[in-house]
């Protein structure tokens, strides 16, 4: 995947990313704007960024197709009762498309004032900003992708839709 040159590619440093027996998806990293903030192991990290893209690839059964990672992978977790009570989690709109010449699902989704955003309220802070997320996913014999685009509020989002399309039409799979 090709992505702005002022971006930068945080590899993932914390989480095992080889697959765990119970969990088929391996975290690769984080493309962010800039990548100013160090741990205290002295790594980069994405600081709060107005967006970033975070990258996973799953286990999949040989022949599993895109639409078939979307409903049984992914679709069950963002589409949970817990994003949906605590974040307000909510699809609005889910597409077809190619990515690399391969069927691929495409879907956008938003959250903001759940529970979470009541209880910041309740002890005197302010809610989140209303975050607006683009997800592709596609599958690939047996490994299904996931780039998630995340944007921190969603009045940024037509400001990065540009990046992010140019980044999705970027992405080969061999």
């Amino acid at each position: 995947m090709q992505y702005p040159a002022d971006w930068t590619f945080v590899e993932n440093l914390y989480e095992d990313r080889d697959y765990r027996p119970n969990d088929p998806t391996a975290y690769l990293g984080t493309f962010c704007p800039t990548a100013s903030l160090e741990d205290v192991l002295g790594n980069t990290q994405c600081a709060t960024e107005p967006v970033t893209v975070k990258i996973s690839t799953y286990k999949l059964k040989e022949g599993t197709t895109s639409k078939e990672f979307h409903d049984n992978e992914i679709s069950p977790r963002l589409d949970s009762e817990f994003l949906k009570a605590n974040y307000a989690r909510k699809n609005i709109e889910t597409s077809d498309i190619k990515i690399s010449g391969l069927p691929a699902i495409q879907r956008i989704d938003t959250s903001g004032g759940g529970k979470m955003d009541k209880i910041l309220e309740s002890i005197g802070g302010e809610g989140l900003p209303k975050s607006k997320f683009l997800g592709v996913y596609v599958a690939n014999g047996n490994t299904g992708y996931e780039v998630a685009f995340d944007v921190r509020d969603e009045k940024d989002f037509e400001r990065y839709l540009p990046t992010i399309q140019k980044m999705i039409d970027s992405i080969q799979i061999k």
